[in-house]
């Protein structure tokens, strides 16, 4: 089923800011009933090499990678290779004793009141959001923090500590590296040839949008090329999975949500994808608006499942209406 013209226009003028050959572009896909109904790209992928965004550059998901982590952990929980009731640290042995508490629901439910890794290294450490940081860095925050924010099941609060310990968490479970267990349980089953989790921040990725933040937004300018027009480059320099480092395409993440119409990962089982939309419940019963790394709202009457995700020099969102 494709969009009618009309709705086609109307998309594209929301978007007429990034059709340029001088900006950054993006690229967008709408699905309908599991089908993908409308797909194109905007602006530039590569400003010096004028190369376009299409349908099947690759972008970093960032934060929208969550939901293939929490999808990790499912489907070791359905294998029996785990249990969210666990406790975290039976998986990590390096966890501190402050966290001896938290179980995997805690940390998939972002009800943990863990520390950020992100607000830590930047706010504490002086390292800025845009440097690398390493795998023994981020662990060390960690082992170094005082104690939990608040009692874990207590309240909600979003942090990317906790999907960190996850993928570990999966490496643990299973025996493989996490790129290797997404590659093999999620991406590859679905047919998502272009998606991977970066684990080497020196990795080459073949038709990357590369990104660029505002000359001005930038600590470290580079002599302006003429092709740039104003814009510098902002590169990821993380590699730091569970929270971030899924890397993808509209044609690919078009295939992922088709699974939610009919799922083939794990065993199969038709509920699977939609069981990772519930929303996890407070201690006392309240239930969140947080499930399996989405997030829960309702807009103009209908209830919509998102996650937005934001690194340097890029944005991200998948925006579910299931009904």
């Amino acid at each position: 089923m494709m969009l009618g013209e009309k709705t086609r226009r109307d998309i594209d003028a929301l978007f007429a800011d990034y059709d340029s050959p001088s900006s950054p572009g993006c690229a967008l896909g709408v699905l309908q009933g599991g089908e993908l109904a409308y797909a194109r790209g905007y602006g530039m992928a590569d400003l010096e090499a004028r190369v376009p965004v299409g349908t099947g550059t690759v972008f970093h998901l960032a934060s929208v990678s969550k939901q293939f982590t929490a999808a990790a952990v499912a489907l070791l929980e359905e294998a029996g290779e785990l249990s969210l009731d666990d406790e975290a640290g039976e998986y990590l042995d390096w966890l501190p004793a402050y966290c001896r508490p938290l179980t995997l629901r805690h940390l998939v439910s972002m009800t943990n009141g863990l520390e950020d890794i992100y607000d830590v290294a930047s706010l504490v450490m002086g390292i800025p959001e845009d440097s690398y940081f390493t795998m023994e860095e981020a662990v060390a925050i960690i082992q170094s923090a005082k104690g939990l924010l608040f009692a874990p099941g207590e309240k909600w609060s979003y942090g990317n500590t906790g999907y960190f310990l996850l993928a570990r968490i999966v490496e643990r479970a299973s025996g493989l590296s996490f790129a290797e267990f997404a590659r093999s349980n999620i991406f590859g089953p679905l047919g998502m040839r272009h998606s991977f989790v970066r684990s080497d921040r020196r990795q080459v990725i073949p038709h990357v949008a590369k990104t660029y933040s505002r000359l001005s937004q930038i600590r470290f300018k580079e002599p302006e090329a003429a092709s740039l027009a104003g814009w510098g480059g902002s590169p990821e320099l993380m590699e730091l999975s569970g929270a971030g480092q899924v890397w993808s395409t509209v044609e690919d993440l078009a295939l992922w949500e088709r699974n939610y119409y009919s799922n083939v990962l794990g065993k199969g089982k038709p509920d699977f994808m939609r069981r990772l939309s519930r929303p996890f419940r407070l201690n006392d019963g309240t239930p969140t608006r947080y499930a399996y790394g989405q997030m829960l709202c309702e807009r103009h009457g209908s209830s919509v499942v998102y996650h937005e995700g934001g690194s340097p020099g890029i944005n991200t969102v998948i925006y579910r209406v299931p009904e």
